[in-house]
């Protein structure tokens, strides 16, 4: 299965690279005006999801009964964002649970809170992912697959029905009783659950903006393209995950935004693009990084 995902991913990157390398020629490189005030803005926005991520966990763990400060939270999400660096996919939930240990939380707790984070931002990711993509199909060249209106609500139910808490905990429940373990309790009001839910929403229509800024900052692209954007965004993410030894799905997101974005501007600019969006979130991501680090060890050295 890896073999035929590296072999995908190797004829995706000769098939950009073959195309880039046949209108390189006509961009007039000269007339690129490249705006840092769009980078500067998609870096804060960038900076402004991720701040808004450690708010989704805050409120994720609240739902498993520990209200844990913000800056305590902030910490946890930051520090555990070094582990998607990391080969695999576990790496991310796996320093999380370390993290987690530290300031009290228990393994159950944090291994079921970090499951169900990563289960709704999937969730969300796959919903925008699907609602733009008509807007997607559209504008590309390929073939329609055919879903109705109907295929669409069906399966959105089937997702919001697993990641609602209750159901989602009934499911962990049912697992405990079959190994005799203790069940979990949750504390959700409905008012909660519509809270988080809007954050990923508001997420998603900032990484719209992102993407949007990014592009701006080598070519003009209206804002009526967001949509567009954010199923790029969308589909690049989720697509990576197929690449299960790949750091942060590093190269086939980045593949995946050069094709999409290749309906929208040149081939050579897209990949100056891409790589700009990988450049710009790894060093606001390691920013935050270094601040949830700098705090913890000076909280360190206080209890010593």
């Amino acid at each position: 299965m890896s073999l035929f995902l590296y072999s995908a991913v190797f004829f995706l990157f000769f098939a950009i690279c073959k195309k880039m390398y046949a209108e390189w020629g006509s961009i007039d490189w000269e007339k690129l005006d490249i705006k840092g005030l769009w980078l500067i803005l998609a870096s804060l926005s960038i900076m402004a999801n991720s701040l808004l991520q450690v708010l989704i966990w805050k409120k994720v763990l609240a739902i498993f009964h520990y209200e844990i400060p913000y800056s305590i939270c902030f910490r946890i999400e930051m520090i555990s964002q070094i582990g998607k660096y990391l080969p695999g996919k576990v790496g991310l939930v796996f320093t999380k649970l370390i993290e987690c240990n530290k300031v009290g939380i228990p393994n159950k707790v944090s291994i079921i809170a970090a499951s169900y984070h990563v289960g709704m931002g999937l969730y969300f990711q796959c919903l925008i992912g699907m609602i733009t993509l008509p807007v997607i199909l559209n504008a590309t060249e390929y073939i329609n697959i055919g879903f109705s209106i109907t295929d669409y609500t069906i399966l959105l139910f089937i997702g919001f029905i697993l990641i609602y808490p209750q159901f989602f905990v009934c499911f962990i429940n049912f697992f405990f009783a079959a190994i005799k373990k203790e069940p979990v309790e949750i504390y959700l009001k409905f008012y909660d659950w519509i809270y988080i839910c809007s954050i990923f929403i508001l997420q998603a229509f900032i990484s719209g903006c992102i993407g949007l800024f990014l592009l701006n900052t080598f070519y003009f692209i209206p804002f009526e393209k967001i949509p567009y954007i954010m199923g790029a965004r969308s589909w690049a993410f989720l697509i990576g995950l197929l690449n299960l030894f790949a750091p942060s799905g590093i190269g086939v997101r980045d593949g995946i935004l050069v094709e999409l974005y290749s309906y929208l501007i040149p081939i050579p600019i897209a990949f100056a693009v891409a790589i700009a969006s990988r450049l710009a979130g790894t060093i606001v991501e390691w920013c935050l990084i270094g601040i949830a680090l700098f705090f913890r060890s000076k909280e360190y050295r206080k209890e010593e």
